[in-house]
């Protein structure tokens, strides 16, 4: 009798002991949860509601092959880093990234607005397919874009800072040496042969508007199209340091008006464009040192950009 209440008795304590162990195990995983919730609202990481769709799968910065990091990091000019989308990128000496060797191209922009849903506005043209340069992008777009292609591919993308676009113009006062006009065909300009109003009288080069990236040869860092063919978006805000650097390239000269000093030394107002374009055809508007400013959210048909992709091996 005695061993039977014992033994009883010793049951009902396994299960007490059960009960409290599955309280305990309750609250620590109501807890834990809590933990991580927090944890996801802090650092801005969606968390999953019931009923709503997952959010794309991207690929985090850093999150690159190592084949493909390795790539990257042996790019030279004679074996330029390829990316996913064709996209070619060389070494610059004197900085730190890769430059793609030529303007970002139709075919690119319109992959990243497929894929992504992207929302551009193109000023209601038409754009041509393939090789030839976009153009009717704003700052906000390319910098769009930029992040996109960060996404997708798990590297770091974004637009060459203005310092960054000196080095990789070169030292000369043009891309293409120190002789305005330059020699035939040696860059995308108003010639001749653009049936503009204002061009470069006795000369000309192989077309009338936008050439296809890559029409002219490269500079002396490998990169096409410095000088002509679109103007390209930096990164930088256009702040009186930039202007410094516009008017002492071109010895004080191709001053802006008034209204747009004022703007500058404000500070924040407008985005450092760097280059030429095809409509260029004095040497101020194509030279090494010239600094455009433009509206973040402005787009036109001078416009494009180029990308610069972050060497992971050199950070």
């Amino acid at each position: 009798m005695i061993v039977s209440q014992r033994s009883k008795s010793a049951t009902i304590w396994r299960r007490i002991v059960r009960t409290v162990g599955r309280v305990r195990a309750e609250r620590a995983c109501f807890r834990l949860g809590s933990l991580v919730v927090a944890c996801l609202l802090s650092t801005g990481v969606p968390s999953r509601v019931a009923g709503q769709q997952s959010p794309p799968a991207a690929g985090p910065l850093g999150t690159a092959s190592p084949s493909t990091i390795r790539a990257v990091g042996e790019a030279k000019r004679d074996k330029p880093f390829v990316n996913s989308l064709g996209m070619k990128f060389v070494p610059v000496s004197g900085t730190r990234v890769l430059f793609g060797i030529w303007e970002t191209r139709v075919a690119d922009f319109q992959a990243f607005v497929r894929e992504a849903g992207y929302a551009w506005n193109s000023g209601g043209k038409r754009m041509p397919a393939g090789d030839q340069p976009v153009n009717f992008v704003s700052w906000q777009d390319a910098a769009a874009f930029c992040k996109w292609l960060s996404q997708k591919e798990g590297l770091d993308y974004r637009l060459p800072s203005d310092k960054e676009w000196d080095v990789a113009v070169g030292r000369d006062r043009y891309p293409w040496g120190n002789e305005f006009p330059p020699p035939p065909a040696a860059e995308n300009l108003s010639g001749q042969e653009s049936g503009l109003q204002h061009f470069i009288k006795g000369w000309r080069d192989n077309h009338r508007g936008i050439a296809p990236v890559g029409s002219y040869p490269a500079n002396k860092s490998g990169l096409h199209d410095m000088g002509g063919n679109l103007q390209e978006w930096c990164d930088d805000w256009y702040d009186n340091g930039v202007y410094r650097e516009h008017l002492a390239a071109n010895k004080g000269g191709d001053r802006f008006g008034e209204d747009r000093e004022k703007a500058i030394k404000s500070g924040n107002v407008f985005r450092v464009v760097r280059g030429g374009a095809w409509t260029s055809c004095i040497g101020p508007q194509a030279s090494s040192g010239h600094r455009d400013a433009m509206k973040p959210g402005e787009s036109n048909q001078f416009t494009g950009f180029r990308c610069v992709l972050v060497d992971p091996t050199r950070r």
